[in-house]
């Protein structure tokens, strides 16, 4: 089959209009007010305390310094020392109301559209500055980029893929058509056994050099830089490894992916683990240059800032932040006939690491930064006091799942070619002494584990959740098969009732009358969770007795251990969202080489070899269904609200094309148009 177009258009992103039906109902009683404000006062202490639930000491005011440094290389403009004092303070009752109540009535309301930019004048003097929580170690060769590095090298313009999912100007939060990017064509095999790209000719690299199918061999590979390299850190190298084994360059412009496992071998446009969903993602593998690496070495190419891209780093320190300049020599087409392939309109790009919520407030409202994540209960007075501010949301938002790891039951992986059965069972991570992980080999112990689950998962309070945490905004969520409450197809029976008297009750049937000491793992540098949820719900399992345990480890530190299937803990992660009520499910639990949420699950893994070929979406309806009631009684995952996260944009910004996507990372910067 073949596949040709030119790049798809798309039309400016609105400022965010959030509507009920969007984003739920707001819920309160002065009562769960009252404990909301205390939940957020136990958040506050245990974070500054750096995890635990001993406290010690009270945080009062801090000094909040964020020094911008200076780039001497370039004329820019000066930016200046954002030093201010954050009081950090308990939001009173009346407050958390009025806050809500205006939510609703005035930031959310429409605003002027920022009108489309249609000038081609060229690139423009000034400098967006862009506040993130994160700011990772600059890497120019695939097989160094763990996550989330390469979703942030993609997205903030510094690499690209072969192809790419398309701008969705519907705002109907789903990712829009597959289109070419780096390839201009691309030819499955009728057997599966390959895909073979034309490569577009006239892309250089930043440094001048022209990007050949060489490069993608280098790059995707199994060579020291690729993808497919020994102990390659790509953080979807093993997804990619399921079906993909090797690449080749017959000529200059054509390059060949061969597929060494076709059953493996995924046709689906809108799913993230079929081959088209992998390296058309945000997180997707970018071209380096072979030709600089034969110069430069291993070390010296990893580092060199050579891509392409929108986009050319001047300075990238790791913690710290990015200065850019506009690409003139990118190959994008200029003006508005691309969504997201345009040469930036403006001059300079930094981005600038600020981890603390309270200060990126602070700089947004004073001017230093012109486009930031901010939390909903502060997103309001922000945006109010910056002239002409708008917010911006780019996903349509994420499922907050506390993930009971450690459960790995798989005997027969669906794929024993690359996970055999000797090496799926027992996984080094199935520790049956946990109260949470049932033994495989024993019933007994599976329904202890199963009643446990069930208790902890009763023991929160997803509404107020959704009141203290989310400020009101956000929606109940109760699966994991994307069919959501007001579908047709939903049942009230996969509702989690919270009932801390029955959690009570369940924890002593299974033997903990005063529960037990229970690890919970809040990512701290992820974008796809909220860690006050996460301080919340510790909260809730506090008051039923457990010994919660704060384990703050980076995303980046642990996430080994859920690819090597050695982790063992409950944890907050995102899933459950989107509405592909026909998806054949894998969960990210099945056998593989890949990311998993640190679990195995057989029943999942023979669904999943039932409906993978199923293209009656009738019975895959009827398969997600019976799967959800399978998930509802086992509760290996409890999912709890959506959440919707938003980004504050300053009136200085005409307009932004923020694509809608998966991530909640930032990008596409090139289509920023300042005032």
């Amino acid at each position: 089959m073949d596949h040709k177009g030119p790049l798809a258009c798309g039309s400016e992103i609105q400022p965010l209009v959030l509507e009920e039906s969007m984003l739920g109902k707001k819920i309160g009683s002065s009562a769960r007010v009252m404990t909301a404000a205390f939940i957020s006062i136990i958040a506050a202490i245990v974070v500054a305390c750096g995890g635990g639930t001993t406290v010690e000491r009270v945080v009062e005011t801090v000094v909040v310094e964020k020094v911008v440094e200076k780039v001497v290389e370039k004329k820019v403009e000066v930016e200046k020392i954002v030093e201010k004092e954050v009081p950090v303070e308990v939001i009173k009752e009346v407050v958390v109301e009025k806050i809500v109540e205006k939510i609703k009535t005035e930031l959310l309301v429409a605003t002027p559209t920022p009108a489309p930019e249609t000038d081609e004048g060229g690139i423009k003097d000034g400098t967006i500055v862009v506040g993130v929580l994160a700011v990772p170690a600059p890497k120019f060769l695939n097989s160094s980029l763990n996550y989330p590095d390469g979703g942030k090298h993609n997205r903030w313009g510094f690499s690209e893929s072969p192809i790419r999912y398309d701008y969705n100007a519907d705002a109907s939060w789903q990712f829009g058509p597959v289109i070419p990017w780096l390839a201009e064509t691309w030819e499955v095999a009728s057997d599966l056994s390959n895909v073979t790209f034309g490569v577009r000719k006239g892309v250089k690299f930043n440094n001048g050099y022209d990007m050949t199918a060489q490069d993608w061999v280098h790059s995707f590979g199994t060579g020291p830089a690729g993808v497919l390299a020994d102990g390659s850190k790509y953080e979807r190298v093993g997804e990619i490894s399921v079906y993909n084994h090797e690449w080749s360059a017959p000529d200059p412009y054509t390059a060949v992916m061969h597929v060494n496992v076709p059953e493996n071998f995924s046709m689906a446009d809108d799913d993230s683990t079929s081959w088209r969903g992998l390296w058309a993602q945000g997180a997707a593998p970018g071209v380096f240059s072979k030709q600089l690496y034969d110069e430069l070495g291993h070390e010296g190419a990893l580092t060199s800032l050579v891509s392409t891209g929108p986009w050319k780093a001047i300075s990238w320190k790791a913690n710290d932040a990015v200065f850019a300049e506009a690409n003139e020599n990118y190959w994008g087409p200029t003006g508005t006939s691309s969504a997201l392939g345009v040469i930036p309109r403006t001059r300079y790009l930094k981005i600038i690491e600020v981890p603390e919520a309270a200060t990126r407030e602070a700089a947004f409202k004073t001017g230093e930064i012109h486009i930031t994540s901010l939390p909903l209960g502060v997103v309001k007075q922000s945006v109010d006091a910056v002239e002409g501010a708008y917010v911006v949301r780019i996903t349509g938002g994420r499922g907050q799942l506390v993930v009971f790891g450690g459960n790995y039951d798989i005997k027969s992986p669906h794929d024993p070619d690359n996970v055999t059965a000797a090496e799926s069972y027992p996984r080094d991570g199935l520790d049956p002494t946990k109260p949470w992980i049932g033994d495989p080999d024993d019933e007994d112990s599976l329904q202890q584990a199963r009643t446990v689950r069930h208790a902890l998962a009763q023991a929160i309070d997803r509404e107020l959740l959704i009141e203290s945490s989310l400020d009101g905004y956000g929606s109940l969520l109760y699966t994991m098969v994307q069919i959501h409450p007001g579908m047709d197809e939903y049942k009230s029976d996969w509702d989690i009732p919270f009932d801390p008297d029955n959690a009570k009750k369940l924890l002593t049937e299974a033997g903990y009358p005063d529960c037990f000491d229970l690890p919970w793992w809040i990512a701290p540098d992820s974008a796809l969770v909220n860690p006050e949820i996460g301080m919340a719900i510790a909260q809730m399992w506090t008051n039923m007795g457990c010994n919660v345990e704060i384990d703050n480890t980076a995303y980046a530190a642990q996430r080994p251990s859920l690819v090597d299937r050695s982790f063992k803990k409950p944890w907050l992660m995102h899933g459950g969202q989107g509405e592909k009520k026909y998806n054949c499910a894998g969960l990210a639990v099945l056998a593989t080489r890949g990311f998993s949420y640190g679990m195995e699950i057989q029943r999942i893994s023979d669904n999943y070899l039932a409906c993978r070929g199923e293209k009656d979406n009738a019975k895959l309806l009827a398969m997600n269904i019976a799967l959800q009631d399978y998930l509802t009684e086992e509760m290996f995952w409890a999912p709890t609200v959506m959440m919707h996260e938003l980004f504050a944009v300053s009136g200085e910004v005409k307009s932004w094309q923020a694509a809608h996507q998966g991530g909640n990372i930032p990008g596409y910067f090139n289509t920023i148009v300042m005032k």
